[in-house]
């Protein structure tokens, strides 16, 4: 996902995860990855609720992948 820096700071990263996980109501795992020196990207998904899983992987100096997961619990 991309947000124009223009657009960035306006709540539309939140929305366009929350409509994804909205469309899909039966799923109770999510997992997603991003580079971990985007703090404010990592902030994001913290917020979401996705947690870090423990798994990094270095693709080049001052750039790491970092992997999330979210576990929903839906009641009945």
């Amino acid at each position: 996902m991309f947000i124009l820096p223009s657009h960035q700071g306006n709540g539309y990263a939140q929305q366009a995860l929350s409509v994804l996980e909205s469309l899909y109501p039966q799923a109770t795992h999510w997992e997603l990855d991003t580079i971990k020196e985007e703090e404010k990207l990592c902030y994001l998904y913290e917020k979401m609720g996705y947690q870090r899983t423990g798994k990094e992987e270095s693709l080049q100096n001052g750039m790491t992948v970092v992997y999330y997961a979210k576990e929903i619990q839906h009641t009945n």
